[in-house]
């Protein structure tokens, strides 16, 4: 098998969705980082919908039932419409990693590499390496190591045992002796005293002497079984080394065979293509981070696939949206039906070399947009402002305006001393404390950790709320593929801890009695929490209208300097 053998052939007649459409084309792609579904990608997703609920399409044949039930266990779909050549609409469909063991099917583009070849590279790679995990499951579930280990405890028992009889026996025997020795000196009878006296002495020396020896022996055995449970384990960790070595060489194989075009194919016919390690070594050094390599997955998303096959085909993108079909994970709050954007850690790369060349709509997310910044209070120690929706509380990457910006100009503070001791996400708005010297800070620092400040928060919900009060507990940890998406886990997560309480039909005040990112608006959207996500909320909701209702309205705290507990409040503005 050749390397040309990876990589699969497209075929418009059977990749090309028609689309009934009679208005204007787009000019520019949408931002697959932000965006709301055009009026195009909804009739496309209409059609991919209408065909995972079992029905008819133009086009498309049925899809069976074992394809759309693995589907309906959750599975991200995306849909790319295209020119194709006559300014008539099309468009190309596909999906996340596999369904079925396969990557593609009829009228679904392909993954950009085919590695699921049954002999090729890939397969014969990962039996190796399937393999090598069989070995390290028989020999941690071996009966030889479960009879070792269960020998050892057996062993340790015994041990304790004997050790535990003849430390007795040297109690008993310490009392006999203690007694004798008494009764000489009562005596006072010098006769055989001596010899008796020694004898006792030699006594006690024999019965530690004795008690080492038994620890000695028990230890001897137990050490012999030990060992041969260590090369049991010793096995077992160099076999997992093994199998992480040919693990990341595969990984490797993979991204460098993984080859993407550009928008720029489409502009002077010549292909521009580059591998995903150098993609993202590429944006590492464009970003500050030199070392960055690609996770696991990379490429296998909706979005490479789509935009490669537009570009095999020679045909130019005009709108995307990826969406969701059906169960959520557990851990992450998806909704079926729902828009989602592209994931930052394996996609943004990507996308940032495959959309040079065709013109597309600016980030949001990353314009410069300037802010007014209400300041409630302030005097020589402390600023309480209302931050507003869409400001930064610190400066990101691009150095957009923040909080911290603006405030640092405003007070002329240097950029060594720390301000910003709490923070609120770009979209929430509402009161933040400002540090204006060290000391302030450090001050407010130790109320925060010490859990002194108490803040609430108001929300408006998609849904009216039905529980009158109540608290909310799900652990959060960031999602690494996708931040700063955050994700329930209830064994590597940290705890986080949210009070609730109706004030509305759908509004909510929230206590959050702890601090982790996006906390209230995921204790919000959760199945497991109230099942009900914050309006305007693009990450966890339904309903992306208008801003994030997320308002921090009211917070209480000590003043650094007086320790006069003050309390501020603002209107909400939604």
């Amino acid at each position: 098998m050749t390397d040309q053998d990876l990589y699969p052939s497209y075929d418009s007649a059977t990749l090309l969705h028609p689309l009934s459409w009679q208005g204007a084309l787009p000019d520019h792609l949408n931002c697959p980082f932000y965006y709301e579904p055009d009026a195009l990608c909804s009739l496309a997703m209409k059609e991919v919908m209408t065909l995972l609920r079992g029905g008819h399409a133009d086009g498309w044949e049925p899809l069976d039932e074992t394809f759309r039930q693995e589907a309906g266990q959750g599975k991200m779909f995306g849909v790319l419409v295209v020119d194709d050549g006559r300014h008539h609409p099309c468009y190309l469909a596909g999906f996340s990693g596999q369904i079925g063991g396969q990557s593609d099917g009829p009228g679904w583009v392909p993954a950009v590499m085919d590695y699921l070849q049954p002999d090729g590279y890939f397969k014969t790679h990962e039996a190796e390496i399937v393999a090598v995990s069989r070995r390290i499951k028989a020999l941690a579930g071996s009966e030889e190591r479960q009879r070792l280990a269960a020998e050892i405890d057996r062993l340790r028992q015994e041990r304790d045992r004997h050790v535990a009889a003849h430390r007795a026996t040297m109690s008993a025997s310490k009392q006999r002796r203690d007694a004798m020795r008494q009764s000489l000196e009562d005596s006072r009878h010098e006769c055989g005293g001596d010899w008796l006296r020694a004898r006792l002495i030699r006594e006690s020396q024999f019965q530690k002497a004795e008690l080492r020896r038994i620890k000695a022996r028990w230890n001897t055995r137990i050490t012999e079984t030990e060992e041969r449970l260590r090369a049991i384990d010793r096995e077992i960790v160099q076999l997992k080394a093994k199998r992480k070595q040919m693990s990341d060489e595969l990984q490797l194989w993979l991204h460098e065979k993984t080859i993407l075009l550009n928008g720029n194919s489409l502009n002077d016919g010549t292909a521009q293509a580059k591998n995903v390690l150098e993609i993202f070594r590429e944006y590492g050094e464009e970003h500050g981070h030199p070392d960055l390599l690609p996770p696991s997955g990379t490429g296998e998303c909706c979005e490479p696939r789509l935009l490669q096959a537009a570009y095999r085909l020679g045909l130019r993108p005009l709108s995307m949206a990826m969406f969701w079909w059906g169960a959520s994970p557990k851990e992450e709050i998806r909704h079926e039906g729902q828009c989602y954007p592209a994931c930052n850690a394996k996609c943004k790369p990507l996308l940032s070399w495959m959309l040079q060349g065709i013109p597309v709509m600016p980030n949001p997310l990353e314009s410069d947009d300037r802010h007014p910044l209400e300041i409630v209070f302030e005097d020589a120690d402390i600023s309480v402002v209302n931050k507003p929706s869409g400001m930064l509380s610190v400066p990101g990457k691009n150095g957009r305006e923040s909080v911290e910006s603006v405030m640092r100009q405003r007070l002329g503070i240097p950029d060594d001393c720390p301000i910003i001791v709490h923070r609120l996400d770009m979209d929430t708005s509402g009161l933040m404390i400002v540090a204006h010297h060290e000391r302030a800070y450090h001050h407010l620092q130790d109320q925060f950790l010490r859990h002194e400040v108490h803040k609430r928060y108001e929300a408006l919900l998609e849904r009216p709320l039905h529980t009158e009060k109540g608290t909310v507990s799900l652990p959060l940890r960031p999602d690494p593929d996708d931040r700063p998406r955050q994700v329930v886990d209830y064994t590597h997560g940290k705890e986080a801890v949210t009070r609730y309480e109706r004030i509305g039909t759908d509004r909510v005040s929230l206590w959050p009695e702890t601090g982790r990112t996006h906390q209230l608006r995921v204790h919000c959207a959760h199945r497991e929490g109230l099942d009900n996500p914050i309006k305007g909320d693009r990450l966890y909701g339904t309903q992306h209208e208008g801003r994030l209702c997320l308002h921090a309205a009211e917070i209480t705290f000590r003043h650094p300097t007086t320790g006069e507990k003050l309390t501020f409040t603002t209107a909400v503005p939604f």
